[in-house]
């Protein structure tokens, strides 16, 4: 819990936090290099259109 004031702050952030990491995780052992970076700049492209 550190720097947050409660576990409910704590929570709140994590919860919305777990969806965004989700989304930029990649399994990156499983594919080439090449792939990741494809996948990669779909991800920050599909992050920069909702943002």
């Amino acid at each position: 819990m550190r720097k947050f004031k409660s576990l409910k702050q704590a929570q709140l952030f994590l919860s919305c936090f777990e969806n965004i990491y989700g989304h930029f995780n990649c399994a990156r052992y499983l594919c080439t290099a090449k792939t990741f970076r494809i996948l990669a700049e779909r991800r920050f492209k599909d992050w920069n259109e909702i943002t």
